[in-house]
C-alpha cells in the first residue's frame, strides 16, 4: 500500500467518524453508543489514551514533571512509563484506577498521605481556651 492510499483511507476514516459524532450531536444521543454498534469504540480513543493518563494521573509522572519542569520531565517520565509491563499500563484505561490515584495527596512531609486520613491531635477549640481561663 502506497502513502498515498493510505492518507487516503485516514481522511475517509476521519470523515465516517465526523459524519457519526455530527449525527450523535443531531440526535442527543451519545456518540460512544453509535461507535458500540459499529463495533468502532476503541478506534475513537487512540492508542496513547493510556500514556496521557499516565502522565495527568500517576503521582510519580507528577512528581518528576514538577522536580524537572516539562521539558526535561517528558523524557524522565518517558523512562518511568517504558519500565512499566503491558498489565501495568492498561491499568490507565480503567477509570477506578485512575480514581484511586487521585485520592492520594502527596505532600513534602509525608508522600503518600490520603485524604481521609484523620488528625492524631485533636484541634484546639475555642471553649478549651475558655476553660483554662475560668479555672
Amino acid at each position: 500500500m502506497t502513502e498515498e492510499m493510505r492518507a487516503e483511507v485516514d481522511q475517509l476514516y476521519y470523515n465516517f467518524q465526523c459524519d457519526v459524532v455530527q449525527l450523535s450531536i443531531q440526535n442527543c444521543v451519545g456518540y460512544h453508543l453509535y461507535f458500540e454498534h459499529l463495533g468502532q469504540n476503541k478506534q475513537l480513543r487512540g492508542k496513547g489514551q493510556s500514556w496521557n493518563n499516565f502522565q495527568k494521573y500517576n503521582p510519580a509522572a507528577q512528581r518528576l514533571f514538577n522536580e524537572h519542569g516539562c521539558a526535561v520531565g517528558k523524557g524522565v517520565v518517558s523512562a518511568l512509563w517504558s519500565a512499566k509491563t503491558g498489565v501495568e499500563k492498561e491499568r490507565y484505561c480503567n477509570l477506578n484506577y485512575m480514581t484511586s490515584l487521585r485520592e492520594v495527596v502527596t505532600t513534602p512531609n509525608n508522600p503518600t498521605t490520603s485524604t481521609n486520613t484523620t488528625r492524631a491531635e485533636p484541634a484546639t477549640t475555642n471553649t478549651d481556651t475558655e476553660a483554662n481561663i475560668d479555672t
